[in-house]
């Protein structure tokens, strides 16, 4: 996918906001978005978790992600493409392979916490 594909699905799904439906859930990568902006023009920054930025041109990315929002799930058609996809194996054995090396490794934390992926600025238009 490149920069300008996860731009332009990232704003796909932030014009749907604040109604209810679809929102993207992220790991890797902040985005910064106004509400009160026009749809196509929400999306105001996109950057991996480091802090460097992703910009919205031609460079490559690879971009995990289940294969329900490949086929279509949750309104996520634009970019994603079934044909170029490929499925490594089973997302459940995938993650929980990932969380017994985590565990494993001591990098398992039950605490939570907030690190700023997603921020909205301003307030919600009304609806």
């Amino acid at each position: 996918m490149t920069g300008r594909q996860l731009w332009s699905e990232l704003e796909s799904v932030v014009s749907k906001w604040p109604t209810d439906g679809p929102f993207p859930q992220v790991s890797g990568l902040r985005f910064t978005f106004d509400p009160n902006k026009p749809v196509g023009s929400r999306i105001l920054s996109v950057s991996r978790s480091d802090g460097s930025p992703i910009p919205a041109d031609a460079q490559q990315y690879t971009v995990t992600t289940i294969d329900y929002l490949i086929s279509g799930g949750d309104g996520y058609q634009s970019v994603f493409s079934a044909a170029d996809s490929v499925m490594r194996e089973p997302y459940l054995e995938a993650v929980l392979d990932a969380f017994r090396k985590d565990l494993a490794a001591g990098r398992v934390t039950l605490v939570p916490r907030r690190d700023g992926r997603i921020t909205g600025i301003g307030e919600a238009p009304a609806t």
